[in-house]
């Protein structure tokens, strides 16, 4: 099974920063000066990891919080990671939580969505509005699920998920790095063992694509290019055409 993985990352037309980063077996923006951001992968790995991270706009140093999370990644084991995916999601939130004592209590959060995969199988670890999909047989399914306010609507029936969009707390996370085990207990998303398929497509993507975007654009737009790195410049394109009103960064992986 081979796995070719693109990624990109955008400032978008409105920030004057990039707050977002993104983990691609190794690869990963260092420098949070850096604006725009890309990588292509064909390496063969025994465990492919690849992550996208969200820094928190509306809180001071976003970037750093992001950057500390693929620094983790990188700096730990695939085995380990994929052994117990939910380790590094607690051991990241340690992470950024030093940082802000570090930084006199300045509050930085980021969100953290890991794809793992291990020959025909995969494994997920997710926390906060990043998304990761899969395109199988033409149908896109949304593999992770928010930790928002309008989420927590949806479940329990107030709203409509076609009216979230609307709503002012569709950016109000419930959960993210950055929280204090005295504040509150995080609890990522995990899956485990969810079996891969040759012709699969993944996307890893911030929020910077999903509210310019609805699934079924995107959708659309995975059916309708052919390459990972074509893929990833077509969602990235759309976005700043919708308005670019936040940082964008996507990771297309496909399995052949």
């Amino acid at each position: 099974m081979n796995v070719l993985i693109a990624g990109l990352s955008n400032r978008g037309r409105i920030r004057l920063n990039n707050e977002d980063n993104f983990f691609i077996n190794g690869s990963f923006k260092s420098d949070v000066m850096i604006q725009n951001f890309s990588c292509e992968s064909m390496v063969q790995c025994s465990i492919h990891v690849l992550a996208v991270c969200d820094g928190m706009g509306g809180e001071s140093k976003g970037e750093l919080a992001s950057l500390r999370a693929v620094e983790l990644l990188n700096q730990m084991s695939a085995e380990n990671l994929y052994s117990i995916p939910s380790d590094y999601i607690q051991q990241a939130n340690r992470l950024i939580c030093n940082e802000i004592e570090k930084n006199n209590r300045q509050r930085m959060g980021t969100t953290a969505s890991v794809l793992m995969i291990k020959d025909n199988k995969c494994r997920i670890c997710h926390i906060g509005d990043s998304r990761i999909y899969r395109l199988r047989d033409q149908n896109l399914m949304q593999l992770t699920k928010d930790h928002t306010r309008v989420q927590q609507m949806i479940d329990a029936g107030i709203i409509k998920k076609e009216d979230a969009g609307k709503s002012r707390k569709k950016h109000v996370l419930t959960q993210h790095l950055g929280i204090f085990p005295s504040e509150f207990l995080i609890e990522p998303q995990v899956i485990i063992d969810e079996k891969v398929l040759s012709g699969d497509l993944y996307l890893l993507c911030s929020d910077g694509l999903t509210d310019m975007l609805t699934d079924k654009e995107i959708e659309s737009l995975l059916l309708c290019s052919e390459s990972v790195t074509q893929i990833a410049t077509t969602l990235i394109q759309a976005a700043l055409e919708y308005g670019g009103k936040d940082n964008v960064t996507v990771v297309v992986v496909k399995i052949i």
